[in-house]
Parts: structure tokens; sequence; C-alpha cells
């Protein structure tokens, strides 16, 4: 579940099935729905290991701070996708196979709008541009994050939250 971070009665949610819905509480619905074109189905349960097609893939929704209309979606699938809901269902940004190992987290720059950091399941923290969707930097990490934040008030440095339970600072300015 997001937030938007500039309409307060809007927000969106995402299901591990790979629907999204944006909803607007003020009018009490549904605004924009879609299911990730990215998802592919395992041909068994991961967690029953029965023999049924299933599709399980853990979500995160970041809303832009500029233009309160767009959101990004990433997945363990290693997965981001920019959508607009005045574009209906065609994305506006499609990255797929970005980090090689899944996208844990992401954030979407506050400073600068332009850029978008993602961070993988093999300690690769990636950053991309995000209208042309192009790599602008990586740093390779020992640890992988599971959540990644930008700093409101520097956009070189973000805090990464690992799997060892530490918080980091990580120095975005010294990998461009």
């Amino acid at each position: 579940i997001s937030w938007n971070k500039v309409v307060p009665f809007i927000l969106a949610s995402a299901g591990n099935d790979g629907s999204v819905v944006v909803w607007d509480l003020k009018n009490s619905k549904a605004i924009f729905n879609l299911k990730d074109p990215n998802l592919n189905a395992y041909p068994y349960d991961l967690f029953t290991e029965e023999k049924e097609e299933k599709v399980v893939a853990n979500y995160k929704i970041i809303w832009s701070l500029k233009i309160p209309t767009q959101f990004l979606i990433s997945n363990d699938m290693d997965t981001m996708t920019m959508w607009d809901l005045r574009k209906g269902d065609t994305p506006l940004l499609n990255l797929a196979d970005i980090n090689g190992a899944g996208v844990t987290s992401c954030d979407w720059c506050p400073l600068d709008h332009n850029i978008i950091a993602s961070a993988s399941n093999q300690g690769k923290l990636s950053f991309f541009n995000a209208e042309s969707g192009g790599l602008i930097s990586e740093i390779n990490n020992r640890k992988t994050y599971v959540d990644i934040e930008w700093s409101p008030f520097n956009k070189g440095v973000l805090l990464g939250y690992n799997t060892d339970d530490e918080t980091s600072v990580v120095d975005f300015s010294s990998s461009t």
C-alpha cells in the first residue's frame, strides 16, 4: 500500500498475484486497475510445492513527488514499471531484468525527479534515468538491502536497511 504524496485521498495497493489498484477514497472507488504484464507464473506453489500454477511476487509502489499521477511499481521478479493514471494501460517505462536478481526496494529521488534507485537480492544498488530508463550508475554491496530511502535534503545520499538488521548511509554522489 502506498499513499499518493500530493493528493491525500488517493492510494495504491498491490496483491502478490500481480494486481495493482489505485483507489479514490473520497469517492470510495477504484480509479485504476492493472495486472502486472511482467509477472510470470511458477509451475508449482513455492510454499507447498504442489503442481499447480501459482503467481507470487512482492511489490513496492512509489508515487512521484513532482507528478501526482505517476507511480513506480517494482517487484522481486526483477522489474520496475512506471505508470501514469492519465495514460491508461500503457506503461511510461518498463525496466525488466534490471538487477539480475529481483528488486527488493526502490525509491524516487525527492530532489531530482529524473533519478530512480533500486536495490537487488544480490546487494546491487542501481540508479536509473526516470525518463529514458538508462542506467546512470551501480554500486555493489556485500549486503542485500530490503529497503532504501533517499535523503529529503541531499540527492546524493540514501539510507539502506539490510538483511542483517543494519542501517547504512549510501553515498550515490561518489558513484556517478
